[in-house]
């Protein structure tokens, strides 16, 4: 709205000038005016980033409160003092958010999952490796089960096959790290695997959609992921599914209380295609005026 106001600035200035009773901004309050909107453009960026609905989310939380820090903290000094203080209760609060962010493992697991910021330079150096920890110990209880479920379905294993499964030396049952034991074989291949994709070079594609690189890599990281679907399908913010049910309240409603339910569901995804196609036209008919200009 402040840019709106801006870019009509001497339009609103010549209707206020022939109207007394309606008090004009001064030349000091426009540059205010033009110094907040400078400063909400990387609010207003983040807002759109981790509210968008085509593409993940999770992952690039702690990374957009790590950038907006970095924004408002450059050059301090040079500030003046109501910009300064503005800056200071602003990330104040980012902060507050991005400490309650780092205590939740699922957006960490999730950042560390996206090859765009696996070096998790989001976070502080000494909480990086209980992260990849984290997902070696998932890693390892998946394999595990899986070998658990797996005797356990063996129905026709003779006793003889069950006491060389289940019994072992007591040297071997004081020792859990043993390579014999199928804990041990499990956490030796989660770590290998948690290991090859540490040494992938991290992606600085900050548009790519990760679930594409995970989809095109599944066949090298099969253990890690199946983790990465379940963690980068997390949106970040609960935007994308409250725009959805603000078009099914346009929807579903009164004078269409008896809808059934396949017909709403075609009709909220051709309003989503038709937005869609609008924005894709609206973009064409801009880049062909520019060209022609």
């Amino acid at each position: 709205m402040t840019n709106r106001l801006l870019q009509h600035r001497d339009s609103v200035n010549e209707f206020i000038k022939d109207r007394p009773s309606i008090s004009s901004l001064s030349e000091g309050e426009w540059c205010k005016l033009k110094t907040l909107t400078e400063l909400l453009g990387p609010l207003k960026t983040a807002t759109d980033k981790l509210g968008g609905a085509n593409y993940l989310t999770a992952s690039v939380a702690l990374p957009c409160l790590k950038k907006l820090l970095y924004d408002y903290k450059k050059d301090e000094e040079e500030d003046p003092l109501y910009v300064a203080k503005f800056k200071d209760e602003l990330c104040k609060e980012i902060e507050v958010t991005k400490t309650n962010l780092e205590n939740n493992m699922l957006i960490k697991t999730a950042t560390a999952l996206d090859p765009r910021f696996k070096k998790l330079k989001c976070i502080e150096q000494r909480s990086r490796e209980a992260v990849w920890q984290h997902i070696i110990s998932m890693i390892k209880l998946s394999l595990y089960n899986d070998s658990e479920n797996e005797n356990d379905d063996r129905q026709d294993m003779s006793t003889a096959c069950r006491k060389r499964c289940y019994e072992s030396s007591d040297d071997e049952a004081e020792d859990p790290n043993s390579a014999s034991t199928p804990a041990a074989a499990a956490l030796a291949t989660a770590t290998q695997a948690v290991t090859a994709y540490r040494a992938v070079g991290q992606l600085h594609d900050e548009t790519m959609d990760p679930t594409s690189w995970w989809r095109a890599h599944q066949e090298e990281h099969p253990l890690l992921a199946a983790i990465a679907r379940k963690h980068l399908c997390c949106p970040a913010t609960s935007v994308p599914s409250e725009r959805l049910f603000s078009k099914a309240g346009n929807v579903i409603s009164t004078k269409r209380s008896s809808i059934t339910a396949d017909n709403a569901n075609m009709l909220i995804c051709l309003a989503s295609w038709l937005l869609l196609l609008s924005a894709i036209s609206f973009k064409q008919a801009s880049l062909k005026w520019w060209t022609m200009v």
